[in-house]
């Protein structure tokens, strides 16, 4: 099976996927709590496919997720998913494809995410939903710049 970045698609044993997992939290200079947590939830959903004699499924992961939204919080159930997701990549393609990004693309997204709340932090509630409903089908940083211009020709006249 040719894999989206071509060559040929590995298939992965669990541990080998989980192992590739982590490598690529390391190597794309991830925070060591990220780590933490694919380490944690791969290890845990591990338990639950040993103890009930299981084989891996992307089924079988949203199931296990579901029957633990009840006990863990927001935050656990949502570094689980991610790291569930991540797995879920490699055990697909035999290597990560679009799950995890680069510390630059990182940056850049939560650079753009930052500038646009900031931005739409100064317009009113009207202007906001018009907007949400173009951002859907359109580039972000291409509306952020319009919103800044926007809100630099509001706030100056001269400009």
């Amino acid at each position: 099976m040719v894999n989206p970045r071509g060559g040929v698609t590995i298939y992965l044993s669990y541990d080998e996927a989980v192992q590739v997992g982590l490598n690529a939290y390391r190597t794309l200079e991830y925070a060591s709590s990220c780590l933490s947590a694919f380490r944690v939830a791969s290890r845990k959903f591990r338990e639950y496919l040993e103890d009930n004699d299981l084989s891996y499924s992307p089924e079988l992961v949203q199931q296990w997720i579901n029957d633990s939204k009840k006990y863990w919080n927001h935050s656990k159930l949502k570094c689980s998913k991610k790291a569930l997701s991540v797995l879920a990549d490699i055990m697909d393609h035999g290597v990560i494809t679009t799950s995890l990004q680069t510390k630059s693309q990182r940056a850049t997204l939560q650079s753009t995410a930052k500038l646009e709340q900031h931005i739409t932090g100064q317009l009113s509630c009207d202007i906001k939903l018009l907007l949400w409903d173009f951002v859907s089908d359109s580039d972000k940083k291409r509306l952020c710049t319009f919103l800044y211009i926007f809100r630099t020709c509001r706030s100056n006249p001269t400009f």
